[in-house]
């Protein structure tokens, strides 16, 4: 089978840029770069005249997209449009991901995700809830949350998910509860949750590695005590995902949070609710409550926030035109950061070798102009 060369202005990934290179790519597979001048004979040359061409993007945290929320809509063709929606905005691996639910949807959603399988850029699912603390419910329904019961997911296995994503309150298991989520194969991350910083080392202790949407429905920190954020930020080995829309988390926080955290530790996220990918965005019904999407943001009738409207891809611009990161940077906290927070750093989320050939391509603006699937343009 013949190599495809994709050429442009720069070859940026894992936080490095690279200039006067060819992206090899053979049977969806990147196999290395190379001078333009040295591209193979025979070779397919793919010319991306004046664009950057990256990573595809990674997100831990899709709600939905396109119109529609995975809640609401678990089938084959429900995820595909989420999938669908994502990936035309340059989300190429994602987790689509389940807030609040009583025991028999959560199920629901388990068995889904396993009849689909990992494809399309579904890498499993990401429970966000409803073992959460009540206390810091944010839109998700507080009678869900205080009814449930954690005993339920000591029953379950994970496998036949790909990755399982869970977040939980720490403080609302009994100590060695969250270990047997983690040994039945369950990633874990803190958040909706007041923990101190006792409760989160007890829940490190038992396998916990990672923090949802930082600072946001979670115990803050002030002069005498960390809080759940605090802790988090204290902590260099969690990984601490952030919402980067310019609704959940301020410019200075997300500077002071990328210097709080070694490098590789702080990953966006999008939060993405059915807005996301939608043009034009419109409204939607989450468990009874009308959200709509307001300036990239999704909020109910009080005004609450509720999830963002923005893409993975959106995060990376703001984060970089607002919150002044180096693009370098910003696109690995997308992409090569949560591939390695999930464990899947060498399939995607890069452009090393042997990774699926997953590339954007996009202007020095940041306007996205190209997506490509395994070397092949959607």
């Amino acid at each position: 089978m013949s190599f495809k060369a994709f050429t442009g202005k720069s070859i940026v990934s894992e936080g490095k840029r690279t200039v006067g290179s060819a992206l090899l790519v053979e049977a969806g597979l990147i196999k290395g770069m190379c001078p333009e001048s040295a591209i193979p004979p025979g070779a397919e040359h793919i010319t991306l005249s004046g664009l950057n061409l990256a990573a595809g993007l990674v997100d831990a945290q899709v709600n939905g997209g396109g119109g529609i929320l995975f809640n609401d809509n678990t089938s084959e063709k429900g995820i595909d449009g989420i999938a669908k929606a994502h990936r035309a905005a340059g989300t190429t691996s994602f987790l689509p991901t389940l807030i609040s639910e009583p025991p028999e949807k959560t199920m629901a959603a388990l068995n889904a995700i396993r009849k689909y399988g990992q494809k399309n850029g579904v890498l499993g699912i990401h429970l966000e809830g409803p073992f959460l603390n009540p206390e810091r419910s944010g839109i998700h329904e507080k009678d869900i949350i205080a009814k449930a019961d954690t005993s339920f997911l000591q029953t379950q296995k994970f496998s036949g998910l790909g990755i399982c994503l869970i977040t939980v309150a720490p403080e609302m298991f009994q100590k060695g509860a969250l270990k047997k989520l983690r040994d039945a194969g369950a990633i874990l991350a803190a958040g909706h949750s007041a923990a101190n910083k006792d409760q989160l080392a007890q829940a490190r202790n038992e396998g916990l590695t990672g923090i949802t949407h930082l600072y946001n429905a979670m115990s803050g920190m002030s002069a005498r005590e960390t809080g759940l954020s605090g802790a988090a930020l204290n902590d260099d080995a969690l990984w601490c995902g952030i919402i980067a829309d310019g609704a959940h988390v301020a410019p200075d926080m997300l500077r002071l949070a990328d210097k709080a955290k070694p490098s590789g530790k702080l990953f966006l996220v999008s939060d993405a609710m059915p807005p996301s990918g939608q043009h034009p965005p419109q409204p939607f019904m989450l468990q009874g409550k009308r959200i709509k999407a307001e300036n990239g943001k999704c909020v109910d009738e009080r005004g609450a926030l509720a999830g963002s409207a923005f893409t993975l891809f959106e995060c990376v611009r703001y984060a970089v035109t607002q919150a002044g990161f180096k693009l370098e940077h910003a696109l690995a906290m997308a992409s090569y950061f949560p591939a390695q927070f999930l464990g899947v750093e060498q399939q995607v989320g890069t452009l090393a070798v042997g990774a699926r050939a997953d590339i954007i391509a996009f202007d020095d603006g940041l306007h996205l102009k190209h997506v490509f699937i395994a070397g092949n343009a959607v």
